[in-house]
Formats: C-alpha cells, structure tokens, sequence
C-alpha cells in the first residue's frame, strides 16, 4: 500500500508531485504574493455529486471508502502567503504544476528559499498548457507591516490541522451526503449513515468542519 505524507514538508523536494484566515484564489493574469511558510502536504479525490458538480474529498489514511472504490488519489499543498493586490494573509492551495514552478526557483541557486522574494502565479486562459507559470521577482525584505500579519496569521491559523486526514467513518458520512443514501456497517470502521432525519436507531457522524473545507471546483493548480 502506498504511504502518504501528510502536513508540513521539511524540504521542498520531500514531495509527492507523481501522483480562520481566507482562501486565496487565483485569478486570470498575475496573482503576486510572498510565501511564509513551508507547504503542508494532503491528499484529494475527486467525485461528482448526483447533480454532475464536482466534490472534492480528502482519503482516510486506513479502511478509506475511496480508496477501496479504486478513486484516484491527488496529492495537494497549503501555503501561507501574503496576497499582494490586498496586503492581506491567506491561504493559497496549490497542486503539482504550481508546486513544482515554485520548486524550481528553490532549486537554482539564484532563487532559493521563496520566502526571500515574491512570486507571480499567472494564470492563463482555461485552454492554456500549462495553465499556470511561476515567475520570480526580486529579492525584498519583509517590511514591518508583512511581518506583523505574518505572526497575527501564524497565531490563528494551525495549516497542520487543515491538512490532517479524516477517519474512514467521516469520509464514510461525507460519501452518504454526497450520493444522497444510507450505507450499513461493513465492519472495517465505516459505520452506517442515515441521510434521513426520522432514524433515531442511527445516530450521525459528526463531522469536523476542519475536514472538508476547501473549495469544491476541480483544477490543474
């Protein structure tokens, strides 16, 4: 079975690329922000609802609904930057084709720790290949004011939690919400869910907001 990395990395390279504050979103044209922290590795699988909308859910690491259903698993990264059209802290969420642009300044000896410069996300039009570029500009110091939302960030805001993984039972619950029906318990920790609010036999898994908070539209970031 493939292991998964989750949470903080300790290296850039230390990836797996194969395979509250507010949410950034990147838009057509350039996105210029600063990195403070290091990434934080998760993991997502996509799945359409009954309606034909795209859901997004994070794996179980043990006994995963999705993963015994053969899903494709995604591997992601949270950021803490600052977002320079409006000098404010958020959380930008990243796959691999922005990951690695961003790697690829860390790893020439020009660049190096992109919290020493910002970086331009540019987003293209939805038929361009690649749909993102990365694009260093100058090294600058923190002013006083990036370094005093820095520290009010990184006191309100746990980026480690964000990416922890559910248990198999909440994936269990999120895929009931999702397909609209009532699983019995299989034995393996996925215990029965009722869509239906008359079951008082059945009683809800209580699932962290933490968990499934990200924004429900597919991407290639």
């Amino acid at each position: 079975m493939v292991e998964y990395k989750y949470g903080e990395l300790a290296d850039w390279n230390d990836a797996d690329t194969a395979g509250r504050s507010e949410f950034a979103r990147l838009t057509q044209g350039d996105n210029v922000v600063r990195i403070f922290s290091r990434p934080f590795q998760f993991q997502v699988v996509w799945l359409k609802d009954a309606s034909g909308a795209n859901r997004k859910l994070r794996p179980a690491l043990e006994n995963c609904p999705l993963v015994k259903r053969g899903e494709k698993v995604q591997t992601r990264w949270l950021l803490g930057v600052i977002n320079r059209k409006t000098s404010a802290t958020e959380i930008l969420e990243i796959g691999s084709q922005i990951y690695n642009g961003i790697k690829n300044h860390i790893n020439d000896a020009a660049w190096g720790d992109p919290r020493n410069y910002d970086l331009n996300i540019k987003r293209g039009k939805p038929s361009d290949n690649p749909l993102y570029t990365v694009v260093a500009r100058p090294p600058t110091p923190l002013t006083d004011e990036d370094k005093a939302i820095v520290a009010e960030f990184e006191k309100t805001t746990d980026l480690k939690k964000l990416c922890q993984p559910p248990t198999a039972e909440e994936v269990h619950a999120r895929l009931n919400e999702i397909d609209g029906v009532s699983t019995p318990s299989d034995g393996n920790g996925t215990s029965s869910q009722s869509s239906g609010s008359g079951d008082s036999g059945q009683q809800k898994t209580q699932i962290d907001s933490n968990t499934f908070n990200f924004d429900d539209k597919q991407s290639s970031l």
